[in-house]
């Protein structure tokens, strides 16, 4: 398994995968089609706090990752949110995400002091491979004031 910069090509895969994602339970609300393709845009032109990356085998790909980089005063240390990690119905079940999570914990293990994601309370499947890898949760509400765009 390798997870490869997005190139320009990738495009079209990716947005097939975030319709996929945003319709599914993993997710708390809809997107719109213009955000995932800034998002996209944002990883191409090398914006420091978004990473995105093609979750690839042999060839194939099987779902993509979003590496969302900022800095925490509550560790006082850089920190990794792990923004999205999408894989394909017919990757799931073969231990990919878990192989995923532990290739970012060794990379990040000196460069990083956390990494952090969210879940949603009913994807139990997903909850449990992160508790099982040491991921805890957070006494405190997330919260989101999401802005005009002029």
């Amino acid at each position: 398994m390798e997870l490869i910069p997005f190139a320009e090509k990738d495009l079209d895969a990716f947005l097939a995968m975030c319709r996929n994602m945003y319709n599914s339970p993993a997710v708390a609300h809809s997107v719109g089609p213009e955000v995932f393709t800034a998002t996209f845009r944002a990883c191409l032109a090398g914006n420091q706090n978004v990473e995105g990356r093609m979750i690839v085998e042999d060839g194939c790909t099987l779902g993509y990752l979003l590496l969302a980089h900022s800095f925490s005063g509550e560790i006082g240390a850089p920190i990794v949110m792990i923004d999205e990690l999408y894989l394909i119905p017919e990757a799931r079940g073969r231990h990919i995400g878990r192989a995923i999570l532990e290739t970012l914990s060794a990379y990040y293990r000196d460069k990083a002091g956390a990494l952090k994601l969210e879940c949603t309370p009913e994807n139990q499947v997903a909850m449990r491979l992160y508790q099982s890898l040491g991921f805890r949760p957070l006494p405190y509400t997330a919260m989101v004031w999401e802005l005009p765009t002029t």
